[in-house]
């Protein structure tokens, strides 16, 4: 990853190391395997609405933060927050909106 930014995750999950993308939650399913975690415990934070249906079929607390397309009523009903950009989510995480868990970081593309 540029940047350094590897060493900050203690698991990464990309292309080729599940059967199936997003929208199936074999992505999701791997980071949480790969992570000692299971998935209904996981935080995934998405942009797409493939990712949303993705990490709600894993069984994870998803919160989106909207890229290009915003929310439709269905994939706001999968979400457990809408978050207008990570400082939302960081201020989720804060005010209890979303309760933390204490666990490893990984990154499912």
């Amino acid at each position: 990853m540029a940047h350094g930014l590897a060493e900050r995750f203690d698991a990464i999950v990309g292309r080729g190391d599940y059967a199936a993308g997003k929208p199936a939650p074999d992505p999701f399913l791997k980071a949480a395997e790969r992570l000692g975690v299971e998935p209904r415990l996981c935080l995934a934070l998405e942009d797409s609405h493939n990712g949303v249906r993705s990490a709600c079929a894993a069984g994870m607390m998803t919160v989106m933060v909207p890229d290009l397309v915003p929310p439709t009523e269905d994939i706001r009903s999968l979400c457990i927050a809408i978050a207008a950009d990570l400082h939302g989510v960081r201020e989720l995480l804060l005010n209890g909106g979303v309760e933390p868990v204490t666990a490893p970081r990984a990154r499912a593309n």
